[in-house]
């Protein structure tokens, strides 16, 4: 299925379509392979978890930190676990 995006849709995500981890040396940055998993210990379960333990202490979206809060304070999270 993630084959389908491609890795330059990926990218800003860090994530890629490959299954090994990809350094891109034009930003410094590691993208790592989208994996399904059943181990609890090494996958998250919705995207207010990866958020809170992966995306925020990496400051990935430091940039757009107003943007953000925003979304999240205006029921962001209600709509993307609607979603999920």
């Amino acid at each position: 299925m993630w084959e389908s995006y491609g890795d330059e849709q990926l990218l800003p995500y860090l994530r890629n379509t490959g299954d090994k981890n990809q350094k891109y040396e034009e930003t410094g940055e590691t993208a790592y392979p989208l994996k399904w998993s059943d181990d609890k210990v090494k996958s998250v379960r919705s995207f207010k978890q990866c958020y809170n333990e992966v995306l925020k202490p990496k400051n990935k979206y430091i940039n757009e930190k107003e943007q953000v809060e925003s979304f999240f304070d205006g029921g962001g999270y209600e709509f993307l676990s609607a979603l999920e």
